[in-house]
C-alpha cells in the first residue's frame, strides 16, 4: 500500500515537472533544435519599410561612384511590409550543424574552426534541401524553411536598432551573404511566372542590401539560415 502510494506521488511529481518544463519552453523567446543544434529566436511581427532609406541612399551616393551605385544598389525599392511574428536562426548554418543534419561534411572554404564556421559554397537548391531534410528528420512535428526576404530584413532591422531586450542575431550585417526564398525582381514584386532556375535574392552587409543570383550560384561568401514555422511564445 505504501509503495503504491509512493509510486502515485512520484508519477504526479514527474507530470508536474514535465508540465512546468513545457510551460517554460512555450514562454521562451528562444528555442534550440535538438537535431541540428540550431538556436532560433522569436521576432515580433509588425510593419516596417523595406528597402533603402533616404539617409542610406544619400550616404552611399556620397561615398560611391555613380556607376557603382547604379549597378549594385539602385534596385532596393522602398515598400511597406507587415510580416507576422516568426522564429529565425540566430546565425548562419554552421559546418557542424550541416553535418548533424546531412550526415556528411560540406566542402569548406578556408579559414576558421570548421565546426563553428558558417557553411558556405552553398547553392540555393542545397540550402532549400537542407531545410526539407531537417523537417523530415522531425517526422512531422517541426517545419523549417529558408526565410522570405521580408522576414530576413525584419529580423535584421530589429538587430540594427538593438537594445538590451532585443534578440541577438549574428552575421546579418557582414558576410557571408545569405540565400532567402524570394525570387529576385528589380521592383521587389513577385514574378509573373515562377521558374525553378530563376534568380533568387541574396541578403547581407546591410539590411536593405539585395542582389540576385541564379540558384546554382556558389561562392565562399554565400551561406544561409533557417526559419522555423511554429507558434510564438505564449
Amino acid at each position: 500500500m505504501i509503495m503504491k502510494l509512493l509510486s502515485i506521488i512520484c508519477t504526479v511529481c514527474i507530470m508536474a515537472q514535465a508540465s512546468c518544463g513545457n510551460a517554460s519552453n512555450s514562454s521562451s523567446t528562444t528555442w534550440v533544435d535538438p537535431v541540428s543544434g540550431i538556436t532560433f529566436v522569436w521576432i515580433q511581427g509588425g510593419c516596417y519599410d523595406m528597402g533603402m532609406t533616404d539617409q542610406e541612399e544619400a550616404a552611399l551616393r556620397a561615398a560611391l561612384p555613380e556607376w557603382f551605385f547604379n549597378k549594385h544598389y539602385a534596385d532596393e525599392p522602398r515598400r511597406q511590409a507587415c510580416p507576422d511574428g516568426f522564429w529565425i536562426a540566430t546565425q548562419e548554418t554552421t559546418q557542424g550543424q550541416w553535418e548533424a543534419v546531412t550526415g556528411h561534411p560540406h566542402q569548406a572554404c578556408p579559414g576558421g574552426d570548421e565546426a563553428t564556421r558558417p557553411v558556405a559554397w552553398i547553392t540555393w537548391f542545397e540550402a532549400d534541401d537542407f531545410a526539407r531534410t531537417l523537417t523530415r528528420l522531425h517526422n512531422g512535428t517541426e517545419t523549417f524553411i529558408l526565410p522570405q526576404e521580408v522576414h530576413w530584413e525584419a529580423a535584421c532591422r530589429q538587430q540594427e536598432t538593438a537594445r538590451s531586450n532585443r534578440p541577438v542575431l549574428l552575421g546579418m550585417l557582414d558576410t557571408p551573404d545569405e540565400w532567402v526564398d524570394t525570387y529576385y525582381t528589380k521592383d521587389g514584386q513577385p514574378p509573373v511566372v515562377e521558374e525553378p532556375v530563376a534568380m533568387r535574392v541574396l541578403k547581407g552587409e546591410r539590411c536593405s542590401n539585395r542582389r540576385g543570383a541564379v540558384p546554382g550560384y556558389v561562392n565562399c561568401g554565400v551561406g544561409f539560415r533557417l526559419v522555423r514555422l511554429a507558434p510564438g511564445p505564449q
